[in-house]
């Protein structure tokens, strides 16, 4: 038999039909099968993320009263300045999981602060809180029997919100002393900031002419409700659960970002040329002499040192407020409240700002200490530096907690 007789012959019309049979498939079919592997494809990548260990820096949640706090018993890496890979206690707490109920002769330190005090640059038993409950138990002949130096420090808060976050869970550990830490332009810090975004769904105190502190959640509330913020509470199991939702929610989040940044710069664009048409158009022989005056300066005009001063008063109002409050909720718990200005660079520093916090803790009866000069002098003859970018380096942390035990033991504590 030859093979011209084995072979069949192919018919011109066969490619044909079955482009027409292609063309004829339900287009259905073939949305359902990119579904199911593009499915497929994000369950194979949840397992090969966890296995890199990537993508797993999701940690803060929506809350409500606070603006936001720490997802409970959640681990997590941070990879931005330093490194640590950090658990979160049952509390929502970067620190060791701790018990409501203080044990008998036990002196228990709350202290509340922001990404300085919480310290995820280091490994949670290299942070100031932890190296500091070390030293205190290290004491020969001390007062108690075990010292407890619980970490309430949360990435951006400002001096409102640690005051809520003492009020609604601090004080639940019943602390002997609390300890309010606050940062290097932590009153500016205060004003709120639409560029912000997430950061910028929390509460803004205010005072009235007589002193009276004011919460206001109108800026909070109205971030819940646009769609980031909606996204962000609707999506929490997750961002808590998955490292692939990581990916795209850190994606929205920028995406999210750039867009009000780039709005910004369209406003601040629009507002250039409007101030630059008010000077073509003035009717002056002496145009090029014309002042500018202040309300037609661009968006972009750093602040005068007059407005920044004038801010920092009202601010220094505000926190004072903020302080007495705190010093009246220490009092019905029946515990002692101190004020500690962290430290920071130089270059970031305001005089002023470490003035009105001394003021305002006399004011309150509060005892104060200012860390920035102690620990310019040590790092002067130190080889080994502080701080990271912006944040303390196991070094920095190790010398802030040797200072504050100095100064708990010439305290009487």
């Amino acid at each position: 038999m030859t093979q011209a007789t084995i072979e069949k012959p192919v018919s011109a019309s066969e490619p044909a039909a079955k482009a027409d049979e292609r063309k004829k498939r339900p287009l259905w079919k073939s949305l359902a099968e990119f579904v199911l592997v593009f499915l497929l494809c994000l369950l194979l990548m949840e397992p090969v993320l966890t296995f890199a260990g990537v993508v797993n820096d999701e940690n803060l949640d929506v809350d409500k009263q606070v603006g936001w706090a720490p997802m409970p018993n959640r681990a997590y890496t941070y990879r931005k300045e330093g490194f640590s890979n950090t658990r979160i206690n049952s509390f929502g707490m970067v620190d060791f999981e701790r018990n409501l109920q203080k044990p008998a002769g036990t002196f228990r330190i709350a202290v509340m602060g922001d990404s300085l005090t919480e310290g995820q640059q280091v490994a949670q038993d290299k942070t100031y809180c932890a190296v500091l409950e070390k030293l205190l138990n290290g004491d020969k002949g001390g007062k108690f029997k075990k010292y407890e130096v619980l970490n309430f420090g949360v990435s951006g808060y400002n001096l409102g919100q640690e005051y809520l976050r003492m009020k609604t869970l601090a004080l639940r550990f019943h602390p002997d002393l609390v300890i309010i830490a606050s940062r290097v332009g932590g009153l500016l810090w205060m004003g709120p900031d639409p560029k912000l975004g997430f950061f910028n769904a929390r509460p803004v105190f205010g005072v009235m002419p007589d002193g009276t502190l004011v919460e206001d959640h109108n800026i909070q509330n109205h971030w819940l409700k646009s769609g980031e913020g909606k996204r962000m509470q609707n999506t929490r199991w997750l961002r808590y659960h998955s490292r692939t939702w990581g990916i795209i929610s850190k994606s929205a989040s920028q995406f999210a970002v750039f867009k009000s940044y780039l709005q910004n710069q369209i406003n601040e664009f629009a507002v250039s040329l409007k101030n630059l048409n008010r000077q073509n158009t003035a009717t002056t022989a002496a145009t090029a002499e014309i002042p500018v005056v202040a309300s037609n300066l661009p968006l972009t005009t750093a602040p005068s040192s007059e407005v920044l001063n004038s801010a920092l008063l009202y601010l220094g109002r505000v926190a004072d407020g903020i302080l007495r409050e705190s010093k009246k909720e220490c009092d019905k718990a029946g515990c002692d409240l101190m004020l500690a200005y962290l430290p920071f660079k130089q270059e970031n520093r305001d005089p002023a700002e470490a003035k009105i916090f001394a003021e305002s803790a006399k004011n309150n009866s509060l005892k104060f200490i200012d860390l920035n000069p102690p620990i310019d002098a040590l790092q002067k003859d130190s080889k080994i530096p502080f701080y990271f970018t912006a944040h303390y380096s196991v070094e920095g942390n190790k010398q802030i907690a040797r200072q504050l035990h100095q100064f708990l033991k010439r305290s009487g504590y």
